[in-house]
C-alpha cells in the first residue's frame, strides 16, 4: 500500500503514535497491522512515547524503576539479537520505566535494528519531518540537578531536569514533539471529573489535573503541529494553541493505544 501523493508531489505519510508498549513488541506488532488494515493504509514512521521496556535481559530489568511485580524481561530480546525485526521504523522517547543505563549507555541511537532512541533530548528527522523528544517525567527534587549530578540509583534515572528543557526549547520548531508526561493544561474543565474518576493518589486529590508545566512550556515555545503522550494509560485529545495533543494508552488497551495520523501539505489528520 502507498501513501499518495499530496499537491505539491510530496508523498503523503501515516504515522502512528504508540502507547506504553512496557516490552511487549509481539503485541504492539499486531495492533499495528490490525490498524494497518482497518484503515487501508501502509505505516511508514512508529513514533512510541515512552515505557517502551527494552529489556536485553534480566539485568536489564533489574536495574528498572518498577515494584517487582511489574518487572518482566518482555520480548525485545528476540528483536535485539535479530530473532525478530520490527516492521516500521520506530523512533521512542524514554518513560520512567525503562533500562536507563542501557538506553543511556546508547545515546541517540538504535537499540534494535529500525528502532532508534532519540535520546534525553533531542530533535531527529525522519520520513521528511522532524521529530522532537523529552524522555523521562517531572519530579521536583531531580529537575534542578544536571545530568551527571543525578543519583545512581532507578530512582534517580526517571526524571528529566532543567538543562535538557532549555536544549530542546533552544531548537527550531519541529513538526512532532513526543512527551512521555502529559504536559499540564490539556485537560478540559469537564474532564476533570472524569479523570479523577479513572485515577487515584495525588491525581484524584488534585480533582483530576495531570500534566506538568515544562512540558507545556515547550509545546508553547515549540509550537509542533502534533504532540504524542503516554504515562497515564488512557487516551485523549486536546489541543494547546496550535498544537494536536494525542495522548495513547498503553499496548493492553488496544486500539486506544494508537493515534494513527496522515501528514499531507505540513497537516495533520487523524485517521
Amino acid at each position: 500500500m502507498k501513501a499518495l501523493p499530496d499537491a505539491g508531489g510530496t508523498p503523503a505519510k501515516n504515522i502512528a503514535i504508540l502507547g506504553d508498549v512496557h516490552g511487549g513488541f509481539h503485541h504492539a506488532i499486531r495492533l499495528l497491522r490490525q490498524a494497518e488494515r482497518r484503515f487501508g493504509i501502509g505505516i511508514d514512521l512508529v513514533l512510541q512515547v515512552g515505557d517502551l521496556e527494552p529489556h536485553r535481559d534480566e539485568a536489564d530489568v533489574a536495574t528498572m524503576s518498577a515494584p517487582s511485580r511489574y518487572r518482566e524481561l518482555g520480548d525485545f530480546h528476540e528483536f535485539h539479537r535479530g530473532a525478530a525485526r520490527f516492521p516500521w521504523p520506530m523512533l521512542f522517547i524514554g518513560g520512567n520505566h525503562e533500562p536507563w543505563p542501557f538506553l543511556d549507555g546508547v545515546g541517540a541511537g538504535e537499540v534494535a535494528p529500525g528502532v532508534r532512541f532519540i535520546g534525553r533530548a533531542g530533535v531527529v528527522e525522519a520520513c521528511g519531518l522532524r521529530i522532537a523528544g523529552l524522555s523521562g517525567i517531572y519530579r521536583e527534587e531531580l529537575y534542578g540537578l544536571k545530568r551527571s549530578e543525578m543519583p545512581g540509583r532507578p530512582k534517580g534515572w526517571i526524571g528529566f531536569c532543567a538543562e535538557e528543557v532549555e536544549r530542546l526549547a533552544a531548537e527550531e520548531r519541529p513538526d512532532v514533539l513526543l512527551l512521555h508526561e502529559w504536559p499540564a493544561g490539556v485537560l478540559r474543565e469537564e474532564d476533570r471529573a472524569w479523570m479523577a474518576g479513572e485515577l487515584d493518589g495525588e491525581t484524584k486529590r488534585r480533582g483530576g489535573e495531570v500534566g506538568n508545566e515544562m512540558g507545556r512550556l515547550l509545546v508553547e515555545m515549540l509550537k509542533p503541529g502534533l504532540v504524542g503522550c503516554g504515562h497515564m494509560h488512557l487516551p485523549y485529545r486536546g489541543q494547546i494553541g496550535e498544537s494536536a495533543i494525542c495522548c495513547v494508552a498503553n499496548v493492553g488497551a488496544a486500539t486506544a493505544a494508537l493515534g494513527i495520523f496522515r501528514w499531507e501539505g505540513g497537516v495533520f489528520t487523524e485517521l
